[in-house]
């Protein structure tokens, strides 16, 4: 599943983001038909059945500084 997903995401398919704490993985796309590609190629080229839930998120944005302690 990692290999996969890994893949899907080099590809642009997705976007992977770990959450934390706990290193959760979460996975974004532009919109709901990606998940259904997502989960038919893990299935079929990778072997790796998987359950995908969908959270109330709509929005990721990165964020960056050069001096960290200038934006607390």
């Amino acid at each position: 599943m990692e290999k996969g997903i890994s893949q899907l995401t080099d590809e642009g398919v997705a976007q992977l983001f770990t959450l934390q704490p706990g290193n959760r993985k979460v996975i974004g796309t532009v919109g709901e038909l990606q998940f259904d590609v997502i989960r038919f190629r893990l299935e079929q080229e990778y072997g790796a059945s998987c359950n995908l839930y969908p959270l109330p998120i709509f929005k990721a944005c990165w964020l960056a500084s050069e001096n960290c302690k200038k934006h607390k």
